[in-house]
C-alpha cells in the first residue's frame, strides 16, 4: 500500500485540481501511456519492456467503459474527489474485482464482519443504547444472507432500487453507507422542527427523533413486495442504529457526537482513499484487495481506539 498521505479537501472543479496534483498526474501520464500503446509503432523505434507497476487493472476498466460497459446506480465522481466520470467508473470496475478477491478468503470475510458489528455495537453504547436486539437483528441479516438460495431475490428486490451489481461497494458502502450520509445531511421536516423546537428538553427531542425515524421506516416497511426480504431486514438494523446516528449527528454537542463526527470523516477519508491512485495500486487484483484490506484495517482500529478512550462529555 503507498504510503503518502492524502489530505480530506473539497469536491473537484476545474479551478480545484491543483488540489489533487498526484492523482492528475497519474491519470495524465495513464492517459498518455496509453496513447503510446494503442498508435502504430514505427519501425526503427525499440520496443520498451512493460513496467512492472502498470496500472493493468485500471486499463482495463477505463476499456470498458468507453465500451459502455461498466454502470453504477449513483455517480460519485465529486464524493469520491474522481476527475472525472470515467475515472470514477474505471475506478469502481477495479474495486469491484479487489473487493471480490479480498472477500474469496474466509479469515477477511470474518474479519470485516466481525469488526463492523464491533464498531456499531460501540457506536450504540456510546448513546446509551441497548445493543442486544441490534446483535440479534445483525446476526439475523448474515444469517439469511449466508443461504444461497436467497440471493436472487436478494437480486430482485436491489435491482428494484438500482443497485447495478451485487458487489460489496454496491450494496454495503454506497446502497448502505453513503446514502444514509447522505440522509442525514437532508433530514425530514418532522425531525428539524423536533431539533428547532426551544421549549423542548434536549432528552424529550431524542425521544421525539427516535419516534420519527422509526415512524419513517415503518412507512417504508409497507411499501415492500418481501416482509422478510433483505430489505427489510436492512430497516431491522436501521430501527437500532439510525436513531444514535440521527442523534450523534443533529443533536447537542456531546460525546456521543465527537463519535459520530469523526465516524463519518474517517468513513469517507477510507472511502476516498479506495478511489485514489496514491493509496491503493490499480496494478491487478490482488495488489488492491491487500491495499484495500489494510487501509480497512488501519481505519478501524483507529476508530475503535478513539471511541474506546474518548473522554466523557
Amino acid at each position: 500500500m503507498y504510503t503518502d498521505e492524502s489530505g480530506s479537501d473539497s469536491d473537484v472543479t476545474v479551478r480545484e485540481l491543483s488540489l489533487y496534483d498526484d492523482d492528475v498526474e497519474s491519470v495524465s501520464s495513464f492517459l498518455t501511456a496509453r496513447e503510446s500503446l494503442t498508435s502504430p509503432t514505427p519501425p526503427d523505434v525499440v520496443t520498451i519492456a512493460p513496467v512492472p507497476d502498470r496500472l493493468l487493472l485500471y486499463e482495463e476498466g477505463y476499456t470498458l467503459v468507453e465500451r459502455g460497459m461498466v454502470s453504477c446506480r449513483k455517480f460519485r465522481t465529486s464524493f469520491m474527489q474522481c476527475y472525472s466520470d470515467d475515472e470514477f467508473l474505471a475506478k469502481l470496475f477495479c474495486l469491484r474485482q479487489g473487493f471480490e478477491t479480498l472477500l474469496k478468503t474466509p479469515s477477511n470475510r470474518d474479519w470485516l464482519i466481525q469488526s463492523g458489528r464491533n464498531l456499531l455495537c460501540s457506536l450504540i453504547r456510546v448513546g446509551e443504547r441497548n445493543v442486544t436486539e441490534f446483535e440479534i437483528n445483525f446476526q439475523r441479516m448474515l444469517d439469511y444472507i449466508n443461504v444461497p438460495t436467497h440471493w436472487h431475490q436478494i437480486e430482485e428486490e436491489l435491482k428494484k432500487r438500482k443497485v447495478a451489481e451485487m458487489t460489496f461497494y454496491d450494496i454495503v458502502l454506497d446502497f448502505m453507507i453513503v446514502d444514509a450520509f447522505d440522509d442525514l445531511e437532508n433530514p425530514p421536516s418532522a425531525i428539524m422542527s423536533i431539533l428547532k423546537n426551544r421549549w423542548l428538553a434536549d432528552s424529550l427531542k431524542e425521544t421525539a427523533i427516535a419516534g420519527a425515524v422509526w415512524s419513517v421506516l415503518k412507512l417504508k416497511r409497507k411499501k415492500l413486495v418481501y416482509n422478510d426480504g433483505f430489505v427489510s431486514r436492512m430497516y431491522d438494523i436501521s430501527y437500532f442504529i439510525t436513531p444514535t446516528l440521527a442523534w450523534g449527528f443533529l443533536g447537542p454537542e456531546t460525546k456521543l457526537q465527537k463519535v459520530c463526527n469523526l465516524f463519518k470523516s474517517e468513513v469517507v477519508d477510507l472511502l476516498r482513499s479506495f478511489f485514489s491512485f496514491r493509496m491503493v495500486r490499480y496494478t491487478n487484483a490482488v495488489d488492491l484487495s491487500d491495499d484495500i484490506l489494510q487501509l480497512m484495517q488501519d481505519k478501524f482500529y483507529n476508530l475503535s481506539n478513539f471511541i474506546d478512550n474518548v473522554s466523557p462529555s
